[in-house]
């Protein structure tokens, strides 16, 4: 037997309603569902970088001459193929604007970082260039748009699938008003406890010199990682905030297919002078 209720003056069978309601129900559930998994994933990831980072985990390999190439591990190459975001970041001596890149660092998500020092072997690897041109790898910064440019203007490489954190920042700030953008050193220091090397003597220290530093090694390879662990706090703070406003559409995608959709937007994207308080 049928029953009828009226809506809008129109009957509709009670049949109808609660198929209707059965699948708003299911909505709702998958909403629930999939917030936790990509929220479970980013914080689980967020945590195993952290501990690499405190526990000073970072497995770090140094590229000085052309023979040097031969000697990365595979296990590199299989964790950045396996990586979706990678952290990028290039040091020079800081004489003027036009000074070649003298050190580039690439880290992995699992913490293997490799730094190259350009200034030295004067190319790129075509295994690397083709990690840095492939623009499903989403590659993390601050600023990392300058060292997508120098590394194109000095190498011919075409750096895609570059995220500027800030950029992330901001929306974040467009939803939780009250906090301004920082640099990857104030970012660390927010989202993860972690303070960054500070010291302008390191920071802008001869990055051409005969041999690196101990400590110029540990800044460049955290400098590079860090992003990674930043990258998955604002994801998952966005995340939440996105599902609740429904700005996400309801798929039973994993959470790459999610991370995907809000940092599209963004990529490749120079920050506007004026839009980011630093």
């Amino acid at each position: 037997m049928y029953f009828f209720i009226e809506a809008f003056g129109i009957a509709i069978p009670t049949v109808v309603t609660s198929a209707v309601l059965m699948i708003g129900a299911a909505t709702v559930a998958s909403f629930v569902h999939l917030q936790y998994r990509c929220g479970q994933f980013f914080r689980i990831h967020r945590k195993k970088c952290e501990q690499l980072i405190h526990s000073k985990g970072l497995k770090v390999f140094l590229i000085e001459s052309s023979d040097d190439w031969a000697k990365i591990p595979p296990s590199f190459f299989m964790s950045v193929e396996k990586s979706k975001i990678i952290g990028l970041d290039c040091e020079w001596v800081s004489r003027d604007t036009k000074e070649p890149v003298a050190l580039m660092q690439i880290s992995s998500d699992s913490g293997e970082c490799l730094l190259v020092r350009l200034c030295k072997v004067r190319k790129i690897l075509p295994k690397i260039q083709e990690i840095l041109e492939n623009e499903k790898k989403v590659k993390l910064g601050v600023g990392i748009l300058s060292d997508a440019l120098r590394l194109s203007r000095n190498f011919g490489v075409s750096v895609r699938g570059c995220l500027d954190l800030r950029y992330l920042c901001l929306s974040r700030q467009d939803k939780k008003k009250g906090k301004q953008g920082k640099g990857l050193a104030g970012l660390s220091a927010e989202f993860l406890g972690i303070t960054l090397e500070k010291d302008l003597q390191i920071i802008c220290s001869d990055w051409e010199a005969p041999r690196l530093t101990k400590r110029q090694i540990d800044y460049a390879s955290l400098d590079a990682f860090v992003s990674v662990p930043i990258f998955c706090e604002l994801v998952n703070d966005l995340y939440h905030i996105s599902i609740k406003k429904r700005f996400l559409p309801v798929t039973s995608s994993e959470s790459w297919a999610i991370t995907r959709k809000i940092v599209k937007p963004y990529l490749d994207k120079h920050l506007k002078a004026g839009t980011y308080t630093m």
